[in-house]
């Protein structure tokens, strides 16, 4: 998973990242701010990288271009070309099924070990659309986290990473493992103040 500034030339951060990782699926895309436990506040014009490695884990990318005109579409192309990626794996179904085999505990039948990572461009503001888009191929109650590119702050144009770069585009990184957990959370506290929003 890579962030990067947008001062960079995204395809030279690409490239570069892919000399270094040169197995496995690389997702990301420019940002407003880039930050790691390392530092004590967002940074920029800075590179960082996560990387995630294990046999139970199994990934797969798809990409819906051309958000700005159609969202819905494009968010749905992207679900359903990482959905078909993933199962191109021969052991995801084996992986699965060991999984569940050996427990004799019933409530893994409630088990999703599906959770999807989706980056869309930024400046486009049609994320809702783009989920829109996705929840008709993956279902309402499918987890999804994600959050959209940026440029840092110049609103021109923002850049994606799937296993290439792209622009005006969501990336879906469709993951499969059997302990996912997907959680959110806010510093605000509730209030009894209103206030009008225009």
């Amino acid at each position: 998973i890579v962030f990067a500034s947008s001062d960079l030339d995204p395809n030279k951060v690409y490239e570069d990242v892919k000399k270094q990782i040169t197995t496995g699926h690389i997702i990301g895309g420019t940002t407003a701010g880039e930050f790691t436990h390392l530092n004590d506040k967002p940074q920029t014009g800075t590179v960082v990288v996560m990387c995630l490695e294990s046999p139970a884990l199994k990934v797969g990318v798809g990409v819906g271009e051309n958000i700005a005109n159609n969202p819905e579409s494009a968010g749905k192309t992207a679900a359903e070309m990482a959905y078909k990626n993933i199962i191109k794996d021969p052991s995801l179904a084996s992986f699965i099924f060991l999984g569940f085999m050996n427990s004799k505990n019933p409530n893994l039948l409630n088990i999703n070990p599906f959770a999807s990572i989706f980056i869309p461009d930024g400046l486009q503001g049609v994320e809702e659309g783009v989920l829109r888009g996705a929840l008709s191929v993956m279902g309402r109650g499918a987890r999804i986290v994600g959050g959209s590119t940026g440029d840092d702050l110049k609103f021109n144009q923002t850049f994606q990473f799937a296993n290439g770069v792209y622009t005006n585009s969501v990336v879906n990184a469709l993951i499969c493992g059997l302990k996912l957990g997907v959680g959110m959370s806010h510093p605000y506290k509730p209030t009894d103040k209103g206030a009008v929003v225009t």
